[in-house]
């Protein structure tokens, strides 16, 4: 997920090709893994300048998909494998973010999980008008405000959830994430925008996340050609 609950991961920049993602997921099934690498956003489907990295457990099913509002997500369970990369253009820092950041995520379900969770993120946003963070885990957590509110995008596959992510932080200036959940076979992809021009962003990136990942006739990841590099 892309929210500011996962946002305190360290960020580690990749400047190597798709092999080194390859070796680290041999354990998975081939067809899997080509998937997974081939359907990820590459910096070039962005748009010029733009570099990518990973979080240290950029691969780790501990870390959520779905985690919105304090509300429990069974569909977390049936996930199995998970890739998320993180996007910007310029200097990025921690402390110094850039104006624009996107990630993206790809997440491989057990049979039936992603139709579980598409039920699921639509019932948290119907759920989530306003909500105050009261004792959920990390304990920072406590008075933070946060609301989701539904978006209609163009381009999108079929059951596509899409929304905004309005956290509140007592004492912090508030933050806006736009999101998209596009489902294709056992397959989601999270594509998580936020920052000046996230909006027409991720209008503009839910095509492309949607061609990569799934074909016209709905085959997961026909369509996304060759392993990416990223750097």
């Amino acid at each position: 997920m892309k929210t500011w609950a996962k946002r305190t991961g360290a960020l580690v920049v990749v400047l190597i090709v798709g092999s080194f993602f390859a070796q680290k997921l041999v354990g998975m099934p081939r067809t899997e893994a080509q998937i997974l690498l081939a359907a990820i956003l590459k910096p070039s489907d962005i748009g010029a300048g733009y570099r990518s990295g990973r979080y240290a457990h950029f691969d780790d099913l501990h870390r959520p998909t779905i985690w919105f509002c304090g509300i429990s997500f069974p569909s977390e369970g049936l996930r199995d494998t998970r890739l998320q990369l993180e996007y910007w253009r310029g200097n990025w820092t921690r402390t110094h973010a850039a104006d624009l950041t996107i990630e993206n995520e790809l997440v491989h379900y057990r049979p039936g999980g992603v139709a579980e969770a598409i039920d699921e993120l639509r019932s948290a946003v119907s759920a989530c008008p306003d909500f105050l963070h009261s004792a959920a885990p990390p304990q920072t957590n406590i008075g933070i405000g946060e609301t989701l509110k539904p978006l209609v995008i163009s381009g999108a596959l079929p059951d596509t959830v899409a929304f905004t992510d309005h956290v509140t932080i007592p004492g912090h200036s508030a933050r806006t994430t736009y999101i998209a959940y596009q489902p294709c076979g056992d397959y989601l992809s999270g594509l998580y925008v936020t920052g000046s021009r996230a909006a027409a962003m991720l209008e503009s990136l839910v095509p492309v996340t949607a061609a990569k990942l799934c074909s016209s006739d709905g085959a997961p990841g026909a369509s996304a050609g060759s392993a990416p590099y990223w750097g």
